[in-house]
């Protein structure tokens, strides 16, 4: 079983290489670097602060349209070019092109961000230095939020996994797209539920509890103030994505078991 997911987690991080796409979100990512340094060349004397968040939030941006271009690619691709047939043929279980799929797209993402990262900070170091500020840059809780930022994404691609299985290519895009900006808001969610009548109460409530929360990966202020979470914080996040991640993949393993192909 693990050769045969090793086998479609490296077919599917090949097509990330080759993607002519990968490259555009590269070069986009380029381009926000220099966008963060005029953002931190127009604040008032917050240069660095605003530099850091600016790149964080670019960074975030961009892989979260990676994930929801890149889900929609293979799968138009692998259903069009009739080659998730032949991959089928090989394996036992459908689950297995599942997880074969979701683990290529985890690797495929880590690369993304690890690469984005790579050009940020020592972008930031040079930004700094050029400004002759004095701000100190935090980057072991910059790295931190870095890596809170690939949690954020792996549970996305679970989500737009799953959509991507329920609904046309175009509307799974637009909802995840949705989910993802309804789930960084999520405290507003929970605000709303109580100034509202009862039967909204309780819808905003259920999306509240329902929806992810990916509130729980935005570290971009506490890095750039250099303030880094408990441990006892930490690991309620990790252990909440291991939750949902593994909840919405046996829920699209199962759909996508039960489809008609």
């Amino acid at each position: 079983m693990f050769r045969r997911l090793s086998s479609i987690a490296k077919i599917t991080l090949l097509e990330f290489v080759r993607n002519k796409t990968s490259y555009v979100f590269l070069f986009f990512a380029i381009i926000f670097i220099f966008v963060s340094y005029g953002m931190g060349m127009l604040s008032m004397g917050e240069y660095i602060r605003v530099a850091q968040n600016t790149g964080l939030f670019f960074i975030s941006l961009l892989s979260m349209l990676f994930v929801i271009f890149g889900i929609q690619n293979i799968t138009i691709r692998d259903f069009y070019r009739k080659s998730i047939y032949t991959i089928l043929s090989k394996l036992n279980n459908r689950y297995e092109y599942v997880l074969g799929r979701f683990l290529g797209l985890t690797l495929s993402v880590i690369i993304l961000i690890s690469v984005m990262s790579a050009l940020f900070l020592p972008a930031i170091t040079l930004f700094n230095f050029m400004m002759f500020a004095k701000s100190d840059i935090h980057y072991g809780v910059l790295v931190f939020a870095l890596f809170m930022t690939m949690l954020e994404m792996i549970m996305l691609i679970s989500l737009a996994m799953l959509f991507s299985n329920l609904l046309s290519s175009v509307l799974a895009s637009i909802i995840t797209f949705f989910i993802f900006i309804i789930g960084n808001s999520s405290g507003v969610l929970k605000i709303m539920s109580g100034k509202t009548p009862l039967v909204l109460k309780y819808l905003l409530l259920f999306f509240y509890y329902v929806l992810p929360n990916f509130e729980n990966f935005n570290f971009r202020n506490m890095a750039i103030y250099g303030i880094m979470p408990s441990i006892v914080h930490i690991i309620d996040v990790v252990i909440y994505f291991m939750l949902y991640t593994g909840i919405i993949l046996y829920l699209t393993s199962i759909v996508f078991e039960k489809k008609d192909m």
